[in-house]
């Protein structure tokens, strides 16, 4: 399911557990994993080109999310979700 478009703030606030920020400075998305949910909802949040500010990151930890990278490399947004997905997925 594709939700519809929220802020920010309101993405964090209702997905304590359940989201996953990607960015490139988190931890390996196979030492993530272990800690979601094992049913139920997974929101991934996929930052802008610039990545998500420090601001930003610390309101998501604040809120229970899990910061996690998607790999060495800087992904396209597009690409990012499909990847994210994916590595869910399995």
């Amino acid at each position: 399911m594709v939700a519809p478009v929220v802020t920010f703030e309101q993405a964090v606030e209702g997905l304590e557990g359940a989201l996953v920020l990607a960015n490139r400075d988190g931890a390996p998305w196979g030492d993530v994993t272990p800690k979601l949910p094992e049913r139920g909802s997974l929101a991934v949040a996929i930052g802008p080109e610039g990545g998500f500010t420090d601001a930003e990151v610390a309101r998501a930890t604040e809120a229970g999310a899990r910061i996690a990278s998607l790999g060495p490399h800087t992904l396209r947004t597009e690409t990012a979700a499909v990847v994210a997905v994916a590595l869910a997925r399995a």
